[in-house]
């Protein structure tokens, strides 16, 4: 996950990259960047490891 405080507009402000670096989304939306987000797992169960990164 990648984003972008600054990028105001319509441009692109979070996006999703995999390990071979093919971005799978992006948000535009808004007017202003994201200042932080959360990422959520898809079995709704909390991760173990340390995710402040």
């Amino acid at each position: 996950m990648i984003t972008s405080y600054h990028a105001n507009g319509d441009r692109v402000k979070l996006f999703e990259v995999t390990r071979e670096k093919k971005v799978v989304w992006r948000y535009s939306g808004m007017t202003t960047g994201f200042h932080h987000f959360q990422i959520l797992t898809t079995n709704g169960k909390p991760l173990k490891e340390n995710t402040w990164k």
